[in-house]
């Protein structure tokens, strides 16, 4: 891939178009077979870069415009309002611990056999989301799409 040129915005545009249909397994299926019929696995790390850029520049934008900066900012702004998947939030000592059980993303990918897409396109948001509150720790070790038994994603203020 390295003497081809890369159409960022293209890529990009291909990208969304999977995230915007990756709750509908049979429509996700056609989209990565498009993918991978048009860009192939080669394309796959720059695709993960190009879409973690998008994310962090659009979530800095957010964060900024709301004026949100804390962990529980984060729990109010992008979990309590969540209602495709099932999970609890638990306040710890220092911060938040979330366990996602249930998620139609990671359902849909799992459905057709796409685990490795799902990482991609939608597991790895996580932290390029999470990179606009850098006031906030962020963890994640476990995810549905891994095969593990939940999401277990922890947010913390002081924990550093």
């Amino acid at each position: 891939m390295e003497n081809k040129e890369v159409d960022r915005e293209r890529i990009l545009q291909r990208i969304l178009e999977i995230r915007n249909n990756d709750i509908e397994p049979e429509r996700l299926r056609a989209l990565l077979d498009a993918w991978e019929r048009d860009y192939g696995p080669d394309y796959n790390e720059i695709a993960g870069e190009i879409l973690a850029e998008h994310l962090t520049r659009n979530a800095k934008t957010w964060v900024r415009q709301h004026g949100l900066s804390t962990a529980a900012d984060i729990i109010q702004d992008m979990w309590e309002g969540w209602t495709e998947g099932e999970f609890t939030i638990e306040r710890t000592g220092n911060g938040y611990q979330i366990r996602c059980t249930k998620c139609p993303h990671a359902d849909a990918y799992l459905t057709i056999g796409r685990k490795d897409y799902g990482i991609l396109f939608k597991c790895n948001e996580d932290f390029a989301i999470y990179k606009a509150y850098p006031d906030v720790v962020f963890r994640r070790t476990k995810t549905l799409m891994e095969g593990d038994d939940c999401c277990d994603h922890f947010f913390s203020d002081t924990e550093k």
